[in-house]
């Protein structure tokens, strides 16, 4: 299992100041539907990752990762440290979705393989899939990649949602957020945050406001190669997906059962 804590002595973390959902630090309520839509369209987007792409094959194992064949070459480079997928930077002027690269774990034919996906799609103007209610499935894009069994494992060591989450102290600091890939881009997977132990607390007051929040489905070593070995059927995927909802529902905060 993975055990994540979110970080007591990290301030919250927004992508910018027009983010912050008003009153939540101050007291008032919150009056810019403008703030509000723009903290929606950024749910969950930002993440952090330590390690460059000529480490990523060694500390992938070391995290747990043992499937990876014997030789593995190093994926495309990637910038490290905590991004944004659609912030403004010198390697993203515009600030569009599909720039971030990430290192990711696929299937490719019977073995993993270890790529550089970016995070986002702009033309459907979004990086993660909402997983309530089921209507994700509906979606065209959604059932062509989970019928081509495009999913992928995005290694990371801390996502932020309000707050940074990461493994604690003393265990290797990988882990994964499980999600679907078209091309050269991949989108992940999220749950409602009022729902899940690790962010509960920090999203319900959030939620008495309207403002949404998101978690994404996080995953250990041995989630995360599950995962990538669920068969390529819409039925089966999804099946799989509640499971590892449900079970961030589950026992007390922080953690994710097998």
């Amino acid at each position: 299992m993975v055990y994540l804590c979110c970080a007591s002595v990290c301030a919250p973390v927004f992508l910018n100041q027009e983010e912050i959902p008003a009153g939540l630090s101050t007291g008032a309520h919150p009056a810019n539907p403008a703030r509000r839509a723009n903290a929606h369209t950024q749910m969950c987007g930002r993440a952090a990752i330590a390690f460059a792409a000529d480490r990523i094959v060694s500390e992938l194992r070391a995290a747990g990762v043992q499937a990876l064949p014997r030789v593995s070459p190093s994926p495309e480079p990637y910038h490290v440290g905590s991004k944004s997928c659609e912030e403004r930077t010198k390697r993203n002027p515009k600030g569009v979705r599909g720039v971030e690269g990430w290192p990711c774990l696929v299937r490719q034919g019977d073995e993993l393989a270890v790529r550089t996906l970016t995070w986002g799609i702009q033309r459907l103007a979004t990086h993660n899939i909402w997983l309530d209610g089921g209507d994700w499935l509906q979606r065209k894009t959604w059932r062509e990649a989970l019928a081509a069994g495009r999913l992928c494992a995005v290694a990371v060591t801390a996502f932020a949602e309000g707050v940074t989450c990461r493994k604690p102290d003393g265990e290797h600091p990988l882990f994964f957020l499980a999600a679907l890939y078209c091309g050269s881009h991949f989108v992940i997977l999220t749950t409602n945050s009022v729902n899940v132990p690790l962010l509960a607390e920090r999203a319900k007051p959030q939620a008495l406001h309207g403002v949404p929040t998101r978690c994404p489905l996080y995953l250990d070593a041995a989630g995360a190669q599950r995962w990538l070995s669920v068969p390529p059927d819409v039925d089966a995927i999804a099946a799989a997906v509640g499971r590892i909802e449900a079970s961030l529902r589950l026992g007390p905060a922080g953690t994710h059962p097998p």
